[in-house]
């Protein structure tokens, strides 16, 4: 039903009001390979399976996706910065001016059978959690020059999650593990927290992560120093401008810096178990889902009903 959700744009109301759904975008293929948000577009990567992967853009205002680019080879993670967008395919970093232009091969994986699981980039670099499956050992984390320069920031028998730019430091996880850093410009493994780390962000200072068989949210301060419990009973997925975007039951909510937490933006009966990928940022929550048939991914942008 289409309706005025309160502080929302026209949409589509969900979760019995309490959100709305700004806008339905359907993209040819799936599932999402990636989502990288800046204040006016959606970069949404399609992996394609065994068909091609594509890049797509999505206008936030509203919701008329285009087709940028496709692949001959499925296509895996997306990162943006100031000017470009980057994405990445077997053997390949490509980028494209946000301006727009065609796509460029900026760097290879080194590996014909690598690609990089996750991406993300400043105006100085990009970072490539590199998965490649020609050797036991060949994952890694890669440095990408936007010359098209290439360095090993360490190999690794793991291939690193959650990619973090924060100052002069590249933040990572090891899968179910720690907590890793490097210098951007540097290279090799240094361990910020050593536990089971479920999910983490690094914000204002602070680094924020949630421990596997825990029910709290801890912070330490990215100098180092003593830790302290935050939150409980909510799990972690996406720090944004002062508040979380956590899981409880299911529900994704909004829990806000005064611990009070915002009613479910999407809900379990509405969604689950069908999302494939979700992020956000300040403006909304983005998610993913294959509802509408085996060769159609739906994107929706979601804001509360406050």
């Amino acid at each position: 039903m289409g309706a005025t959700c309160g502080t929302c744009a026209v949409g589509t109301c969900t979760s019995g009001g309490t959100s709305c759904a700004l806008w339905n975008a359907y993209l040819t293929g799936r599932p999402v390979g990636g989502i990288a948000l800046d204040d006016t577009t959606a970069y949404v990567v399609i992996q394609g399976g065994f068909d091609p992967g594509s890049v797509y853009t999505i206008d936030r205002t509203s919701g008329v996706a285009t087709q940028v680019a496709l692949s001959d080879t499925f296509v895996e993670s997306v990162a943006i910065n100031s000017t470009h967008v980057f994405w990445s395919e077997v053997g390949t970093l490509r980028r494209m001016a946000k301006a727009g232009g065609s796509a460029q091969a900026l760097a290879s994986t080194g590996s014909t059978e690598g690609f990089c699981q996750e991406l993300v980039a400043n105006d100085q670099y990009v970072f490539c959690a590199l998965y490649d499956f020609s050797g036991p050992n060949g994952h890694g984390l890669l440095r990408i020059g936007l010359d098209g320069s290439v360095s090993t920031v360490f190999k690794s028998s793991e291939v690193p999650e959650n990619l973090i730019i924060d100052g002069d430091r590249i933040y990572w996880q090891e899968p179910g593990s720690y907590i890793g850093y490097s210098p951007i410009a540097g290279q090799g493994q240094n361990v910020f927290h050593d536990a089971n780390v479920t999910s983490f962000s690094v914000t204002g200072g602070y680094v924020y992560w949630r421990e596997s068989g825990g029910a709290g949210t801890y912070r330490k301060p990215v100098g180092g120093g003593g830790q302290a419990e935050l939150y409980t009973s909510h799990r972690l997925f996406k720090f944004v401008e002062g508040a979380f975007y956590v899981i409880d039951q299911l529900n994704i909510r909004l829990l806000r810096p005064d611990l009070t937490v915002s009613a479910p933006l999407v809900v379990a009966e509405d969604y689950w178990p069908s999302i494939s990928y979700r992020t956000g940022d300040a403006k909304g929550l983005f998610i993913s889902d294959g509802q509408d048939g085996s060769t159609t991914t739906r994107v929706r942008e979601i804001r509360l009903n406050e």
